[in-house]
């Protein structure tokens, strides 16, 4: 890991500049942890409570303050996942296909499935992947890979 060493004032500019581009993220974050703050906890998309602790006082916990930021983001990507995981493991196409999921890390999900049917298999993860019963307000980018295994994907 690289280590970046700047002036407190240019690090002080960078942020104040950053605001002033993007006024809507911190009111949206101002909001959400003084909702938290009243609450003690902060919600998924899909209503998922995360409890969160350390927001009292002037100089609340740092580590506090980003789950509180972060849970909305990634835990609703997580739960998004997991329940294209739940569709995928009941797909009756990439059954026929011995298509199997082995792996989830992260944001990637690992199949195997017969190197001939490999192609249709990537076609169809690919076309379902982004589609949700939950309305998003962006677009979800998919890339699938094809490989004789996941370390020749990375």
């Amino acid at each position: 890991n690289a280590s970046i060493t700047l002036p407190v004032e240019e690090c002080d500019t960078y942020l104040a500049t950053h605001w002033q581009n993007h006024p809507d993220v911190y009111v949206y974050q101002q909001r959400l942890l003084e909702r938290v703050r009243r609450s003690g906890y902060v919600l998924t998309m899909l209503g998922r409570p995360r409890p969160i602790s350390g927001l009292g006082g002037r100089r609340p916990n740092s580590h506090s303050v980003n789950q509180v930021y972060n849970t909305p983001i990634q835990g609703s990507a997580g739960e998004l996942l997991k329940l294209k995981m739940i569709e995928f493991g009941n797909c009756p196409e990439l059954r026929k296909m011995k298509c199997h999921m082995e792996l989830q890390v992260h944001d990637e999900l690992l199949f195997e499935v017969p190197e001939e049917n490999a192609p249709d298999a990537a076609a169809l993860i690919k076309e379902q992947m982004p589609q949700s019963d939950v309305p998003l307000l962006t677009k979800t980018d998919v890339d699938v890979q094809t490989g004789k295994n996941w370390g020749e994907l990375h």
